[in-house]
């Protein structure tokens, strides 16, 4: 309590939405404190990043909840940026590390436009599984167990000059035992500046990759852009989806620019560096947020290989779709849904897919998500 102000810092996982987030905060705040507050200053933090600082005078919270005039509020709200203003004092209660989480539910894999047949897929049963050691240290595990499958279907393999690096992935599940490691990565968040975010990964970091690596991302609260840089040094996880690895190593790392077009909802990724296969090139994803929170995306890449070593397809291309849980249930639940559509799954212009990728975990703390959000303040 400074004055008549009162600072909360918090972290919640609820709510894929921030001001909904404020608007649970504030009306316990509002029912808790004493006259003397007139304003409540929230700093909302995920992991170790503080994302974002709000102050809301009380007054106004409470003048304009009864009719729901949020866009009322928005005009008395001031909103900035944070950097380590609440790590002076200790959580209350306080949190006994290490703290485990986890959730049981049913997957499905999908292999679309591969070399031999065009969809394969399956169902299985998964483990996810997270140990919070600290504020910036977590250890991130999900295994699969498969219940039924159509991989047995696959009948040649990839006649692909490049390596292996996505073309041969139904051996993965076609080969291994009917559990596999899908992720096994322990994760060092680290702040650098107010807006210059960091993390080093560890571990099996996809089904075919696991290796050594990390991320830059430079993302100022207010603006809408945001740069990043990411290297891996990796070696090709062996067919049994379990511990071993091949023969094949590499190091991939791209430069990522992320900008959202003003009054679109569109978030454009330009993205340059090389890739799993080891040729390099740039890769160029668009994507459209609705108010549902559902995003269509597509995206392509082109790369120094020719058109022959590619194969099938020339280049590589598709389109994405994510689905909130929450936008088909109704109660409120931050995971996503994905599915993805390559006309032709080939091995060149194949990224990583690793855990945590900052621009994710910092996004819907930054100024844009929340004013895109406001009117779920008193939702």
């Amino acid at each position: 309590i400074e004055g008549s102000t009162l600072s909360v810092s918090y972290a919640q996982n609820k709510y894929i939405s921030y001001p909904n987030s404020y608007g649970a905060a504030l009306e316990i705040l509002d029912q808790i404190s004493p006259s003397k507050i007139e304003n409540f200053k929230l700093i909302s933090r995920n992991s170790i990043f503080e994302l974002s600082e709000i102050t809301v005078p009380r007054d106004s919270w409470k003048n304009y909840k009864k009719l729901n005039q949020y866009y009322l509020l928005e005009n008395d709200v001031n909103y900035d940026g944070s950097f380590n203003s609440g790590l002076t004092h200790q959580y209350k209660p306080k949190i006994n590390y290490p703290k485990h989480l986890y959730n049981f539910l049913i997957s499905a894999d999908t292999y679309l436009g591969g070399p031999d047949r065009f969809l394969i897929g399956g169902i299985n049963l998964k483990l996810k599984s997270e140990i919070i050691f600290s504020d910036s240290i977590t250890f991130q595990t999900n295994i699969d167990y498969r219940l039924t499958d159509t991989f047995s279907a696959l009948q040649q393999g990839s006649d692909s000059q490049l390596p292996k690096v996505r073309t041969d992935l139904l051996y993965y599940y076609n080969e291994g035992n009917d559990y596999r490691l899908r992720r096994s990565q322990l994760n060092y968040f680290k702040p650098i500046s107010k807006n210059i975010y960091s993390k080093i990964s560890f571990g099996y970091l996809e089904d075919m990759f696991g290796g050594i690596g990390g991320e830059i991302l430079y993302r100022d609260f207010h603006k809408n852009w945001a740069l990043g840089v990411d290297m891996y040094y990796v070696k090709q996880r062996d067919f049994d989806g379990m511990f071993d690895f091949k023969d094949y190593s590499t190091l991939t790392g791209h430069t990522t620019l992320y900008y959202e077009i003003p009054n679109t909802n569109t978030l454009l990724r330009l993205s340059g560096g090389r890739y799993l296969a080891k040729d390099s090139g740039f890769t160029v994803d668009f994507s459209k947020r609705f108010k549902s929170g559902i995003r269509v995306g597509g995206f392509f890449s082109l790369t120094d290989i020719s058109e022959e070593e590619f194969g099938e397809g020339s280049f590589d291309k598709g389109i994405y779709i994510e689905i909130p849980i929450q936008s088909i249930f109704g109660n409120f639940n931050t995971e996503i849904a994905g599915f993805g559509l390559r006309p032709t799954t080939r091995d060149g212009a194949a990224k990583l897919y690793t855990g945590f990728d900052l621009w994710g975990v910092t996004d819907q703390g930054s100024y844009y998500s929340i004013k895109r959000d406001i009117e779920d303040y008193y939702d």
